[in-house]
């Protein structure tokens, strides 16, 4: 039999009469079921593949999938098309999908995950209470970094190195929206600058700090250094103008890190690239001076 899964905003009682009626008219040949976004958990394995579930059933067991509405839910209802897209499952509306290039920290991880840039094993469920989605959690292994959704400027960044630190986390904070993702032992940092799909310049980052439980840096004083591209891992520079790309962002800072065993990892992409506003260090400015003469040609 097939199956066909409505996703709402709001389970109210016309949208389970959509589906009662629907079900009569195919008299039982074509299985209706209907779920809520809150009921929605992403999980991105350490391939990168995407694994959407709701109320904890694969969403590949569906045959189609409606997105009905999505008020107040847009970045998730985005979501959950982009995984419905790497699935291969056929869904409605495709808009959804080409809507997710701009969202939220959860869309474009989403996205960067399906263009194959190669981002952390992941994790997010609106509802963490449940059996499900801590079974789910346990597979990213500890220590965890925890993103709040809501952050911005590397804040709202949280590590936990137990099961008992995680537990007392999603006791206290099971009402707000978080990823979960795998920790990354990272031995060098940087923001490389993209235009237009070409990394124009590169500088290094702070060392991060989680001594704490949330991040900090070991030297807030410390001012990044401006390093020459070509001494950068050509697959580096690779990944990062992938990432600007796949979330078609003409102008883009991308955080990418080489870890402790020499893995690559996109960590960030931020439409706001941050740029150094100093006269003596005219790299990102020399390129967007570059970018706006040949605009205004």
């Amino acid at each position: 039999m097939k199956k066909v899964l409505i996703v709402a905003a709001l389970l109210s009682s016309k949208k389970h009469k959509l589906v009662d009626l629907l079900s009569k008219r195919f008299e039982g040949k074509v299985e209706f079921s209907l779920e809520s976004f809150e009921n929605f958990a992403l999980f991105i394995d350490k391939d990168g593949q995407l694994r959407g579930y709701f109320s904890g059933i694969d969403i590949r067991s569906f045959d189609f999938v409606y997105i009905r509405s999505k008020t107040g839910y847009s970045n998730l209802a985005k979501t959950v098309a982009t995984s419905l897209e790497s699935n291969k499952v056929p869904y409605a509306d495709k808009a959804l999908a080409n809507a997710s290039y701009i969202g939220n920290k959860l869309t474009s991880l989403a996205r960067l995950a399906l263009g194959e840039v190669p981002v952390s094993q992941s994790f997010f469920a609106y509802k963490l209470d449940n059996e499900f989605s801590l079974n789910l959690i346990d597979k990213l292994d500890l220590p965890l970094i925890i993103k709040d959704l809501r952050s911005q400027r590397m804040t709202g960044i949280f590590v936990v190195t137990n099961k008992k630190e995680l537990f007392a986390f999603i006791k206290k904070n099971k009402r707000k929206s978080f990823i979960f993702q795998k920790f990354i032992d990272i031995q060098n940092e940087y923001r490389i600058f993209v235009i237009e799909g070409k990394a124009v310049s590169a500088h290094t980052k702070t060392k991060r700090d989680y001594s704490t439980g949330k991040l900090t840096y070991l030297n807030e004083n410390e001012w990044h250094e401006f390093v020459d591209l070509k001494s950068l891992p050509k697959k580096l520079i690779t990944e990062a103008e992938k990432a600007a790309n796949e979330l078609l962002l003409d102008i883009a800072g991308v955080d990418v890190c080489i870890d402790k065993s020499g893995k690559i990892f996109c960590l960030e992409v931020n439409r706001g690239p941050g740029i150094d506003y100093e006269d003596d260090k005219p790299e990102e400015i020399d390129a967007l001076v570059k970018f706006f003469q040949q605009k205004t040609r």
